[in-house]
């Protein structure tokens, strides 16, 4: 009945929605998850690049030119061409996010060359080693602004949004300069995607089942994953606005590994009309969820069963608030950004005498002031794309690019406050 129950419901999605993808793949502890999607894009902003799945372009479709000429703002804290990055910089498309139908961003960063995630720890090309409980080595930012809890210092990856991101930028060097002591092995920048004048609207939703072998079976029920994302946007005269939506239920192949979510995301701003450089915004986050954690099996031959059949359940509560006023001058860009984040976690381990419950909040305050100097003739530069396919290299196209010798200026200060509450503990008593 159970099986009946979500296959009908799958049915119904496939019904409502025109497009349908199949496939499986194998987790490493050896289950395997079958996984059936189908996505809605009501997308009419702009036309797209046809090729690859969903009409996205795939990284064939880029040339060299294109390419290194993208924007990035991750580097030095202001927009610049890939080209023009000092330090190695990787750019992870959205296409590889939604085509995988990915319910962790984690899992999406590793499809980067030198990135390796254990336990929610971050490693860009082994250089951070393993630092569980003392904080990230590596810092990840939304839009520039850090999302790393005020207790422990971590990322929360399922608080990620999957959903409205134009780009993920990642920075293989030491980035501490300019983003602090948690960017001593790089820096992973989520770049939310643009607004524009007509509505967007894109829906996900997706379906599967994990099958387990008789003998590791912890319950009689199924087990299953579905869920859905969906993001709109629209601009309204001076208003601009895009909500988001994401809600994940999986019950995990393993006992007390469920993983039960929903969260919302907004960002708003709006300009005036005597003011039209003057930008003033607001950009939040909300998520609620339940999840059961799995420390050690039981036995060799229990290996999807806790130690003890010891169930932990955590009921977890955040939320992010960024207040922003952005204002463009002839010459300088200032920019004053703020972030209030909590997280609030009630642990239920079956023991009321042991009170594991915690609770943080983080204060995050920036202004910034950019301006680029520019000086001398305009010099044609001759950028050549080249065919590395066969063995002699020919030239495939060829463009000029007028440019001047130009100075960027980089003007700050950065203010941040952290406060956590938690159970503390004396030997084996609790004060």
């Amino acid at each position: 009945m159970e099986i009946a129950k979500h296959f009908t419901t799958f049915i119904i999605y496939c019904l409502i929605c025109p497009m349908s993808t199949l496939f499986s793949q194998v987790e490493p502890s050896g289950v395997q998850l079958q996984k059936d999607s189908v996505s809605l894009n009501l997308d009419t902003s702009k036309p797209q690049k046809t090729g690859g799945i969903n009409n996205k372009p795939t990284p064939s479709e880029f040339t060299d030119f294109e390419y290194l000429n993208q924007v990035v703002v991750i580097v030095n804290k202001q927009n610049a061409t890939l080209k023009e990055s000092t330090v190695g910089v990787s750019i992870l498309r959205p296409y590889i996010i939604e085509n995988k139908i990915t319910t962790n961003l984690g899992t999406a960063l590793e499809q980067v060359s030198g990135v390796t995630i254990n336990d929610d720890q971050i490693n860009i090309r082994s250089g951070s080693g393993w630092s569980y409980g003392a904080g990230s080595r590596v810092m990840v930012t939304i839009d520039e602004m850090p999302m790393i809890t005020g207790d422990a210092g971590s990322v929360p990856f399922s608080f990620l949004p999957i959903e409205g991101i134009s780009s993920v930028e990642v920075v293989k060097s030491a980035g501490s300069v300019l983003y602090g002591s948690s960017a001593l092995n790089g820096v992973i920048n989520l770049k939310s995607s643009p607004i524009y004048a007509k509505p967007s609207a894109n829906i996900s939703l997706f379906y599967g089942l994990y099958d387990i072998p008789n003998s590791l079976k912890t319950s009689p029920k199924s087990k299953s994953i579905y869920g859905f994302n969906g993001i709109y946007s629209e601009r309204i005269k001076q208003h601009s606005f895009a909500i988001s939506w994401n809600q994940l239920n999986d019950d995990g192949y393993r006992m007390s590994s469920q993983d039960y979510r929903v969260r919302m995301n907004w960002r708003y701003f709006y300009q005036t009309k005597k003011l039209p450089n003057l930008k003033l915004g607001l950009n939040g986050s909300v998520q609620k969820g339940e999840s059961g954690s799995f420390l050690i099996w039981e036995s060799d031959k229990l290996g999807y069963t806790t130690q003890d059949s010891a169930i932990s359940k955590t009921l977890g509560q955040r939320l992010f608030v960024d207040p922003y006023i952005e204002y463009t001058g002839s010459k300088w860009k200032h920019k004053l950004q703020n972030r209030i984040f909590t997280v609030k976690n009630d642990i239920d381990n079956g023991n009321p005498n042991n009170n594991q419950d915690n609770q943080s909040q983080y204060y995050y305050s920036e202004w910034k002031s950019n301006r680029s100097i520019s000086w001398g003739k305009l010099s044609n530069i001759s950028t050549e794309s080249k065919d590395h396919s066969v063995e002699q290299i020919t030239n495939t196209s060829e463009k000029s690019i007028p440019r001047k010798q130009q100075l960027n200026l980089s003007l700050g200060i950065v203010n941040s406050l952290t406060n956590s509450q938690s159970a503390l503990y004396e030997g084996n008593h609790q004060a």
